[in-house]
């Protein structure tokens, strides 16, 4: 598990769980680009139940919001901070 933090004091904990290098990639670049940089990302790139593996990212979250991001997924610029303001 890798944790990358974008900010000392994440606003959101991304978890992603991926075995796929390609579209890994492609959601990172989504997540570059987002208009919210406060947040940090927990990356688990091993095989297993999805369920343990996303329950072990949330354990290493320390921001008071959590998503749990598909590999596959490209995020739309304000895709994040639509999500932090729900929650504001």
């Amino acid at each position: 598990m890798a944790v990358s933090t974008v900010t000392p004091s994440p606003k959101a904990s991304l978890i992603i769980c991926t075995t796929r290098v390609e579209s890994y990639q492609a959601l990172m670049r989504s997540l570059e680009q987002q208009t919210e940089q406060a947040y940090e990302i927990i990356t688990i790139k091993e095989r297993g139940p999805l369920a343990v593996l996303r329950n072990r990212g949330l354990r290493a979250a320390c921001a008071p919001v959590v998503c749990v991001i598909d590999d596959d997924t490209v995020c739309p610029r304000t895709w994040l901070q639509g999500i932090l303001d729900t929650f504001e």
